[in-house]
């Protein structure tokens, strides 16, 4: 008893006297510096090395078990040879070679110890190569409606994002009524640069859909870039474009998405789910921070987990949550998504969902109309009553006469007029730009932009706030195809917004 005694006060001593002279704990207590480390973007082949220590701050012995590093191939610590140990104040020093094989490379260094108070330390790694990189806008491109018999023009804009130069070899339409119109190949495109490529659609008929896809070939390092391209006949050159004014604007945004789960509904549970990874690639390049849940059942609890940007294997989890369980309500969307914010609370099953500060994105799916017990209002009431910020966007069947593959979305097409939403046809086969859409209303806020749907002659536009026709304050701008309000004079939010107009055609044959 006597030995043990002296020997804690000994101990004691020992690390009184290694806290006066800086130890951090009277544990081990691990210090890695940096934490983060960012390497030069670099030719492929190339490699540099940089180093971070590991050092121990507390009195006791720390005890480092393993080093693993995780992410791309591109990393790798020199010297890792197993395990080992330092005494306070010690330190160690490791070098991390760096060979790129990815136009941006993210690696994890983890450090396994006895530090009770923090086990694992990490180091985050980047870097990048300098490849050539090419991105297509917009893609999909959508002419809308055109006069049957003439032609309109388009531009897809081809922009180098990589850091090294880039060669387009070609660009090739599929199938007629599309044309690309003269361009010279090969096409260099600098770092950053931007160059266009003229288009042409001249639909033979009306109201035929007309699809193909345009391939880009080049030196990128993702190999050729598909661009699907849609355009419609008409014989009514008269086009009316319906918007209502955002709310935000939002940096982040919680996103509730509901599925009908009727058979009839399997091929478009896929589609949703192949279109996911357009979503999350929309609202990244809107910086928003974003979340995502699917529910199903009566009770609008969510199926799989609450997803987001970090998720590992996001969009396999997204195809299992959309083909979740039904129930009574597989039919009443506005039902579902009501009880799924309701159940938001402490406690709840969908706890945590809802952040303050966030707009609140419902996306209902479903080839039925809405078939809730009570009218579509009271759900919508009862949705704004949780969450002010409720945006529904509706993917559901034509109004007023659906399609061969859907019913019309009626219910669902009120709440999303109500609400600020985007009406989108279910009976379309291509959703790619539909995802944008969803973006772009996440995070938009009093928006001075408003894309129309076709090209416009613009001498004809008409446009109306409110329900009030105004000829100042807005111009056309024919490279967006869109109208922009001037400063002072965009509409308030929530507001309606029309814009009217007659189709630019070439029709001289």
């Amino acid at each position: 008893m006597f030995l043990l005694t002296m020997l804690a006060c000994i101990e004691t001593g020992i690390s009184e006297d290694k806290i006066a002279a800086g130890a951090t704990s009277l544990d081990p207590d691990i210090l890695v510096d940096p934490t983060e480390i960012l390497f030069p973007v670099m030719d492929m082949g190339d490699s540099a090395v940089l180093s971070f220590t590991v050092t121990n701050t507390g009195a006791d012995r720390l005890d480092v078990r393993e080093m693993l590093v995780t992410g791309t191939s591109s990393f790798t610590i020199l010297d890792n040879s197993g395990p080992f140990s330092l005494d306070f104040k010690e330190s160690r020093t490791f070098n991390v070679t760096f060979t790129p094989v990815n136009p941006e490379d993210h690696g994890t260094v983890s450090i396994y110890s006895n530090d009770p108070g923090d086990p694992v330390a990490y180091v985050e790694l980047y870097g990048g190569a300098a490849v050539p990189e090419l991105v297509v806008s917009p893609n999909p491109y959508n002419f809308g409606k055109v006069l049957e018999n003439c032609s309109a023009p388009g531009t897809l804009y081809l922009q180098n994002v990589g850091e090294a130069n880039l060669t387009v070899q070609s660009v090739v339409e599929s199938s007629a009524p599309f044309s690309v119109l003269s361009s010279s190949f090969p096409m260099l495109i600098a770092p950053a640069e931007v160059k266009t490529v003229e288009l042409s659609f001249a639909p033979p008929d009306v109201g035929q859909l007309h699809q193909t896809q345009l391939w880009v070939s080049s030196d990128s390092i993702f190999g050729p870039v598909a661009v699907n391209l849609s355009g419609e006949g008409t014989n009514d050159g008269d086009i009316t474009d319906e918007f209502v004014q955002g709310d935000g604007p939002w940096d982040r945004t919680d996103i509730l998405v509901y599925v009908d789960q009727s058979g009839s509904m399997d091929d478009d549970q896929r589609n949703l789910a192949n279109n996911f990874n357009l979503l999350v690639q929309a609202l990244a390049t809107l910086a928003l921070d974003w979340q995502l849940m699917v529910s199903t059942a009566d009770d609008g609890c969510h199926n799989g987990s609450i997803l987001n940007a970090t998720t590992p294997n996001a969009q396999s989890s997204f195809l299992q949550s959309v083909s979740g369980n039904g129930g009574r309500f597989t039919e009443a969307g506005l039902t579902v998504a009501a009880n799924a914010l309701e159940a938001t609370g402490p406690g709840l099953c969908n706890a945590g969902f809802l952040r303050e500060d966030s707009k609140t994105m419902v996306v209902l799916v479903s080839d039925e109309p809405e078939q809730s017990t009570v009218a579509w209002s009271e759900q919508v009431a009862a949705m704004k009553a949780v969450s002010p910020t409720t945006s529904i966007t509706s993917i559901v069947g034509e109004v007023p006469y659906g399609c061969l593959t859907a019913a019309a979305g009626t219910g669902y097409y009120e709440a999303t007029v109500a609400t600020g939403g985007a009406f989108l046809s279910i009976c379309s086969p291509d959703w790619g730009d539909y995802f944008q859409t969803i973006a772009a209303i996440a995070a938009t806020g009093q928006t001075d932009t408003f894309p129309l749907s076709s090209r416009p002659d613009p001498s004809t536009i008409v446009v109306e706030v409110a329900d009030v026709p105004t000829t100042t304050g807005w111009s056309y701008n024919s490279d967006a195809n869109a109208i922009v309000f001037a400063e002072g004079s965009v509409p308030a939010p929530n507001s309606r917004i029309t814009a009217t107009y007659e189709l630019l055609s070439d029709c001289s044959g």
